[in-house]
């Protein structure tokens, strides 16, 4: 009988051990997954900036392999992963760059934001360039100007005024001023949640590496004071900046924009120099 009980006990025990090792390792499998996303998506850009089509293509989705090798690519100087959106239980993935293009008639660099759809197929991820994320400027559209057509207001809502926005920002720009290259700093755009609704900030729409967002309340009550936190690290800036970035707000549908400008100055502040120490030998003359 006791044979048969410790029996039992081994059975049982080695089952449970061999379910938590599954979860484990299902576990691990997901961790590492962004990672092995990002690292997927900088070898494939690495090689597009290199104009190594064909090395790129390897990484595209079998199906638009070959209308890729044939398309023109434009020319960017860098790239810079900003954010990663899994979707479909983890079969797919948004992921946000922002790539650096220097503008050869104002010979400067500027930041383009793009969404790439990139999709798992047999445990690896391909970019799929015909399922195109919606963008920015879709959104825009559909929020703001596809509610009211152009040639197709009735004589009564042209009377009336533009509807005001549910989320009234105290100040849309902050001026930074004249900051010394390789600081970051701390920015806050205060707002009021105007509408009716609960609302939530659903999206940040950076467009560029050297924003990030500090927000830590994401929901906020009809009523409810609530405040944009980011942090500008200028140590990629150089000389004037004036850099947009936009907040999507659900499920209100409205998309705020908000501004920071400033100078970035490369030379270092002087330091006002110390008074030289005195050393007495304790000896008298």
């Amino acid at each position: 009988m006791n044979r048969q009980v410790r029996f039992t006990r081994l059975l049982l025990t080695l089952i449970a051990g061999i379910i938590f090792f599954a979860f484990y390792l299902t576990g691990w499998s997901q961790d590492k997954t962004p990672e092995k996303l990002n690292q997927r998506v900088t070898e494939f850009y690495t090689a597009l900036r290199a104009n190594q089509i064909e090395k790129a293509a390897q990484y595209v989705i079998e199906k638009a392999r070959d209308s890729f090798k044939t398309q023109s690519h434009g020319r960017f100087l860098g790239f810079e992963i900003t954010h990663v959106e899994m979707e479909q239980g983890g079969q797919s993935a948004i992921v946000e760059l922002s790539f650096t293009v220097l503008i050869p008639t104002i010979f400067r660099q500027v930041f383009i934001p793009d969404r790439t759809r990139w999709k798992l197929v047999s445990g690896e991820w391909f970019y799929d360039p015909e399922d195109i994320p919606p963008q920015l400027g879709e959104k825009m559209k559909e929020y703001y100007f596809d509610k009211h057509p152009a040639g197709n207001v009735k004589s009564s809502q042209a009377k009336n005024p533009a509807t005001a926005s549910q989320v009234l920002f105290e100040r849309d720009l902050i001026n930074v001023g004249l900051v010394q290259r390789g600081k970051v700093l701390s920015l806050h755009f205060p707002f009021t949640n105007k509408s009716s609704k609960e609302i939530k900030i659903e999206e940040f729409y950076f467009r560029a590496p050297f924003l990030k967002s500090t927000t830590t309340k994401t929901v906020f009550k009809p009523g409810e004071k609530g405040e944009i936190s980011v942090d500008l690290d200028t140590s990629v800036l150089v000389r004037e900046f004036d850099h947009s970035f936009f907040v999507e707000f659900q499920p209100i549908k409205e998309i705020a924009s908000l501004r920071i400008k400033g100078q970035v100055s490369a030379k270092q502040k002087a330091e006002t120099p110390k008074p030289a120490s005195r050393s007495f030998s304790g000896r008298t003359r």
